[in-house]
């Protein structure tokens, strides 16, 4: 659904170019992700937009499982890109990343 709204205002590709962790115990840790965005403006120009996502993570089994995370006011932030006009709500309905 994430990937359909995201796709549905320009935006054509997502990385991480920083990523940051630190352990807090033995099953514990924040993740601190600077993702890359690439847009295109209506222009027909293509833009880039670096943010900020920190993630909680905790390890069951040996594999990392995201359980909480803290983002921007990304609707904010696309409002101010032109991404998404103002008077209506960016609706991504789901991040990316499970939650259990």
């Amino acid at each position: 659904m994430a990937y359909e709204f995201y796709k549905s205002i320009g935006i054509t590709r997502m990385e991480i170019v920083d990523l940051q962790i630190t352990g807090l115990n033995q099953f514990h840790s924040i993740c601190s992700a600077t993702w890359r965005t690439w847009y295109i403006q209506k222009n027909g120009k293509e833009k880039t937009l670096d943010f900020e996502i920190v993630y909680l993570v905790r390890f069951e089994a040996g594999q990392p499982k995201i359980f909480a995370y803290i983002t921007p006011n990304e609707e904010a932030i696309l409002k101010e890109k032109g991404l998404v006009p103002n008077g209506e709500t960016a609706k991504p309905t789901q991040a990316s990343a499970s939650r259990n």
